[in-house]
């Protein structure tokens, strides 16, 4: 075909097309519309390939959309998707001006097209042209084009004018079809809320008629059609009219969101609705109305639910409450008795013992309710930190002598790791600190039987900040390990690993510990692989002080008091007669005289009877409890200058509160030492003791007494040496086995030095065996 015949053609070929284009709405019309004439083009030119390419909005990407090859020719569509429209700088920069690009020769490119010309030689292009596509508002959409492979190929300016204006053609008729889609997915998508919205919304004038209503039909009382035009009072009661009015007043009248709820009584029963009414042009308005019945339900199923909790937790309360106070009064009881018992010079060796074992199973029935006690504090959110200045490195000292004689009695190695920069002094929570390895490292020990219990202790370089460091430790053992089955659970309350279930315990210390961790600001966890031990961590923030706080000090045993004149009278008020007897054990033997009463109506009338200088008032009691006996007492001009001690076996926090609010001076907690008690009395009533240490020169050389240089005097130097050194690096199994060397040599000072090391009273240790050295 001759070039007038092509252009004849072509002419033909745009009007049809044109109405094609003009036709399409769907995105499947236009697709089919320029497929068709891509084709026609491409065979009418005899091209190999007649294509379309599309720009993204910010023309960075384009995407080959359309496109028609000729037989034999490869398709290059799935190629170009989304790629990056700079790979053709030159090419990008016509479109841009939106002019066409038509090269007979790919030769005629320009100087600075290289990236086109090494694309067109690898697609053995010849000759191209390309027009730019652009839609109604002038915007560049894109570009079409023809590619001749097989022969060079000269496109006539009046053929390139009738391309062009069906490449714009093709640009509008996109746009329109992006726009009709964008409006049919958009009425789709309202189509699709209004099905599914669970509100009414109603639009209505200042008096309250409804203008238009967009619901489901289910949501209506009465067709549509029926409502609209009247009034909201027509569908609802007085009452509730009149609530919705003056709503739909303030909002249109101040231009604000009003909410009004309202409930209609219905033969099923009460329903709940809240009406949202925000302000329209004018004077109209909207209203979102939602049944909020099963919400209101569900509230109010939430409240019962809750104050069944309550009471629960009100009962659980009481009950561990209870508890706490009728096991820790005997254990006041065993423990106090027992620490009588353990000064008693005249015990052999094995009574010592005995009354050592019972100590520490007492202590240990302790631990268990203290334990209860806490998880119970920790769940009612009344866990809270005593925070105050205390010696870090004295801590860990402690723990480490603690438990490097347990785990040496194991066969373990103990070791205890600390970095040089460890502040000496901090401040923070010292005895919850302790509470958390003193539990992480009786697991590690209870539980290994061989190999190593590794404690660590760092400052965690990255969290230094001026005064504030992280205290970073974990407590590594070579025991059993923890089944992976395990590992999730192990921080619950009562959970037990089935090796942990073989040993004493509650389940409770490691959930104690982690809530401590946190509540410190840090995070406990876990590393364990069966058969090859665990690894607990956590890091928690502390504050150095950068002094140094006092070292503890062992405290000395009270032997009497510095009192002239006639004896200090205190009177003990408890219904349990071991508590009485073991309070009058304390004070009698120093010098205190003791009178009783078992309730406190009695102790109302023993105090009136005869002054005492001091009541120690226990807070449960029958007939008449401490709290009104204290209150009834102070309230007595008798008992000006008279300190009132309140003790209790409770563990509750708020208990001292509710005591010194009731008015008295000072708070004991069962189960106590002798030396807590003789602080209390002593500090409300400024006395002075005298301590064994005062007393114990003058008894040094007599038999009964404690040990002196003439005992220490006969044994070898090298003994000598070996046991401070045993003192010095904390090898008490090494002791124990070099005091053994003592007892033939003289068994009343080898029972002492072993009496000494179980209390682990290194200090009194290294002092005596140095008196014997420095001779």
């Amino acid at each position: 075909m001759d070039e007038d015949g092509i252009h004849s053609e072509l002419k033909q070929i745009a009007i049809e097309s044109s109405s094609e284009l003009a036709r399409a709405s769907a995105a499947a019309e236009f697709d089919r519309a320029v497929d068709c004439l891509l084709q026609r083009l491409g065979q009418l030119f005899s091209v190999e390939r007649s294509y379309l390419f599309f720009f993204s909005a910010d023309l960075m990407q384009l995407t080959n959309t359309h496109e028609w090859c000729a037989g034999g020719v490869e398709s290059l569509k799935n190629r170009y998707r989304h790629a990056s429209a700079d790979w053709m700088p030159w090419y990008k920069q016509c479109m841009r001006e939106k002019r066409a690009v038509h090269l007979p020769d790919i030769g005629m490119l320009p100087p600075g097209a290289e990236s086109e010309k090494r694309v067109f030689q690898s697609q053995n292009i010849r000759s191209i042209l390309c027009l730019p596509t652009v839609s109604g508002k002038g915007v560049l959409t894109g570009f079409m084009g023809f590619d001749a492979v097989s022969r060079r190929r000269r496109w006539p300016e009046e053929q390139i004018d009738i391309l062009q204006l069906l490449a714009d053609t093709i640009g509008g008729a996109r746009a329109r079809q992006e726009a009709e889609d964008a409006l049919r997915e958009s009425e789709m998508k309202y189509r699709s809320i209004v099905e599914i919205i669970p509100d009414l919304i109603i639009k209505t004038n200042h008096k309250g008629a409804y203008l238009d209503i967009i619901a489901q039909e289910e949501l209506l009382f009465k067709p549509r059609e029926e409502l609209l035009g009247t009034l909201i009072s027509d569908a609802l009661p007085e009452r509730q009219a009149e609530a919705f009015m003056n709503g739909l007043k303030k909002s249109i009248d101040e231009r604000v969101l009003q909410v009004v709820e309202y409930e209609l009584e219905v033969p099923a029963g009460t329903l709940y609705f809240e009406a949202r009414i925000f302000p329209s042009v004018g004077k109209e308005a909207f209203a979102m109305i939602r049944d909020m019945t099963e919400r209101k339900r569900t509230e109010q199923a939430l409240v019962v639910a809750k104050n069944e909790a309550d009471r629960a937790n009100r009962a659980k309360s009481v009950f561990v409450s209870n508890m706490s106070h009728e096991i820790r009064t005997p254990l006041n009881a065993i423990l106090g008795f027992t620490s009588l018992l353990e000064r008693d010079k005249s015990l052999t060796k094995r009574q010592a013992e005995q009354i050592g074992t019972i100590k520490r199973s007492g202590r240990h029935l302790l631990d268990l309710i203290n334990d209860i006690l806490d998880m119970s504090s920790i769940e009612a959110g009344h866990f809270k930190l005593q925070e105050s200045d205390f010696r870090l490195d004295d801590l860990l000292h402690e723990l480490e002598m603690m438990f490097r004689l347990w785990a040496e009695e194991k066969g373990l190695r103990f070791v205890m790791e600390r970095s040089d920069d460890l502040p000496r002094c901090v401040w923070g929570d010292a005895a919850k600190l302790r509470q958390v390895l003193v539990n992480l490292l009786g697991n590690a020990v209870k539980f290994t039987e061989t190999g190593d219990v590794t404690v660590r202790a760092v400052t965690d370089k990255d969290g230094r900040d001026g005064g504030k460091l992280r205290l970073a430790v974990s407590v590594e053992d070579t025991g059993p390990g923890i089944p992976k089955k395990d590992l999730g659970r192990i921080f619950e309350a009562f959970y037990q690993s089935e090796c942990a279930r073989h040993a004493e315990g509650t389940g409770l210390g490691l959930a104690i510990s982690r809530s401590i961790v946190e509540l410190m600001g840090g995070r406990l966890t876990v590393d364990s692989r069966v058969g090859r031990g665990s690894c607990f961590r956590f890091a928690i923030p502390l504050r150095s002080t950068g002094g140094m706080a006092a070292p503890p000090q062992a405290t000395p045993q009270v032997v009497g008091l510095q009192v002239e004149g006639a004896n200090l009278c205190v009177l003990v008020v408890d219904d349990n007669t071991d508590n009485r007897t073991l309070i009058r054990d304390i004070l009698e033997p120093i010098g205190f005289e003791v009178r009783e009463a078992a309730n406190g109506k009695d102790a109302i009338e023993a105090f009136h009877e005869f002054t005492p200088h001091a009541v120690l008032m226990d807070m449960r009691m029958p007939v008449m409890d401490g709290y009104e006996a204290v209150r009834r007492i102070k309230a007595s001009e008798q008992s000006t200058g008279i300190p009132l001690v309140a003790v209790t076996a409770s563990a509750f926090d708020g208990d001292e509160e509710r005591a010194l609010e009731a008015g008295a001076d000072g708070y004991l907690r069962k189960p106590f030492q002798p030396e807590d008690l003789y602080y209390a009395l002593g500090r409300l009533l400024g006395l002075e003791f005298v301590y064994a240490e005062e007393t114990e020169a003058g008894r040094s050389n007599e038999k009964s007494g404690a040990p002196g240089p003439e005992d220490i005097a006969p044994l070898p130097g090298t003994l000598i040496e070996g046991m401070l050194d045993a003192v010095d690096t904390g090898d008490m199994v090494r002791l124990k086995e070099l005091t053994g060397k003592v007892r033939p040599i003289n068994a009343r000072l080898a029972d002492h030095l072993e009496t000494l090391a179980d209390r682990y009273d290194y200090e009194r240790i290294a002092s005596l065996l140095s008196e014997r050295k420095t001779e």
